[in-house]
């Protein structure tokens, strides 16, 4: 590492006369691996490893702390005629699979879609018919396939007409929430499945929260209980559907399989953690805390990590598994086990990182292209390594660990880091009070 006029003072300790090379990472998916090393010092992809590059990179730790509170609301009605086509236990349909050209026509299709953009661009009351359905069932599909692939969208039936305009719902949703988030929340709404439940993204700021609590309340307490899910120190809102008519009592086979414990290796490909979850959870018809884990792992990467589900089954996880790998998550490794996963129960993370267009560091480098390049720059790389090797490297603390709004200094928290003023940085005494 050499030093620059303007930069920070770096430790001598790192200087060095390498000259280096520049290149740029993460240009893929595929280009950052992440597989977790459990307490033994394993891999916990040894039974996939030959899916994973081998090569050396260094650890570290991940740890999380998650807790968990329900709150349940009174039940608020509300108007839908859909539910009048469509049975409340259904399976959440994948995209693409209604196509609206065969269910509708493609010319209504097509008038649909325009209707969507004039909406997008300026939202309004208007209505659009999309024409007179006899057959029961067919209205049933129309209803479905709107409503997944336009999810702002409500669908009326006037018998046997069925007419669209947009969902005042959605529209105060979306204003709350990213408009992914509510187009996602709808679907899950629509889909209806018995005991699932969905995570919006991480929301840490608790008069937010409250609002889009106080709004679920309104406009889904019928349906819908909502909790707070506290992971890493960010905090989510979840939803779970409610279980319809009155509770139980619960018979001694199903005391016996709430305490069945599964454990497995799951595979993910951008995706985050917590959203994985969020969707298993959903389809296995249990809660997001009912999953336990040892750490949270990036989205922008292909991920290997251990979890644990209370009352799975192996044999019901793994009627799930082709479900799943739609989604970009693959289950293996799936046994049982006698307890939860504890948060922090790993010796760290194993890295594979993959470096495209790489080429020396002077900028004013005449050398010739070919064999010789390539030569040189082998041989920058090794020297690279043998400098780490034996001088180490800066650990740089980015936006990962403390956020990339303006309002968080993190200069001053990294000061306090050398301080070892822990309670300053934990306290958020150096996030501008404007943004509190």
């Amino acid at each position: 590492m050499k030093q620059d006029g303007d930069a920070v003072n770096i430790p001598v300790c790192f200087i060095s006369n390498h000259e280096g090379f520049l290149g740029s990472i993460k240009n893929f998916i595929k280009d950052f691996v992440v597989t977790e090393i459990d307490v033994t010092g394993q891999r916990v992809d040894s039974a996939a490893a030959a899916q994973t590059p081998n090569c050396a990179s260094p650890d570290k730790n991940d740890e999380t702390s998650p807790e968990c509170k329900w709150k349940s609301y009174s039940p608020v009605s509300q108007d839908t005629d859909v539910s009048a086509d469509c049975g409340l236990d259904v399976t959440i349909p994948s995209p693409g699979s209604f196509d609206l050209s065969v269910i509708l026509g493609q010319s209504v299709s097509e008038e649909l879609e325009q209707f969507v953009l004039t909406l997008k661009e300026k939202p309004n009351k208007q209505e659009l018919s999309l024409g007179s359905f006899a057959d029961k069932h067919h209205r049933a599909n129309v209803h479905r396939a709107v409503r997944h692939r336009f999810p702002f969208l409500m669908t009326v039936t006037i018998q046997p007409e069925i007419r669209v305009r947009e969902d005042p719902d959605y529209r105060e949703l979306s204003h709350l929430v990213t408009e992914d988030e509510a187009e996602d929340f709808f679907r899950f709404i629509d889909a209806k499945v018995r005991g699932s439940s969905y995570t919006f993204g991480p929301d840490d700021d608790k008069d937010h929260r409250t609002t889009v609590h106080h709004f679920l309340s309104r406009r889904f307490g019928k349906l819908v209980e909502t909790k707070s899910f506290t992971d890493q120190g960010t905090t989510a809102i979840s939803v779970r559907l409610r279980e319809q008519g009155r509770p139980k009592k619960r018979t001694a086979e199903e005391r016996k399989e709430e305490e069945v414990y599964t454990a497995f290796t799951l595979r993910k490909e951008n995706l985050e953690t917590l959203e994985a979850i969020s969707y298993m959870a959903a389809a296995l018809g249990v809660l997001p805390s009912d999953f336990t884990y040892a750490g949270i792992k990036d989205k922008r990467a292909i991920t290997y990590q251990s979890m644990v589900v209370k009352k799975v089954s192996t044999q019901r996880l793994k009627e799930k598994t082709a479900e799943f790998e739609k989604r970009g998550m693959r289950l293996s490794q799936i046994r049982s086990v006698g307890e939860p996963l504890r948060l922090g129960r790993l010796k760290g993370n194993h890295f594979d990182l993959v470096v495209r267009d790489l080429r020396p560091h002077g900028a004013s480098d005449a050398h010739p292209s070919g064999a010789d390049t390539h030569t040189r720059l082998a041989a920058l790389v090794n020297e690279a390594l043998e400098n780490v090797k034996a001088r180490g490297f800066v650990n740089y603390y980015g936006p990962q660990r403390f956020g990339s709004v303006k309002s968080v200094q993190s200069d001053r928290v990294g000061l306090a880091l050398l301080k070892e003023d822990m309670v300053g940085v934990a306290d958020g005494r150096y996030v501008h009070a404007a943004s509190r």
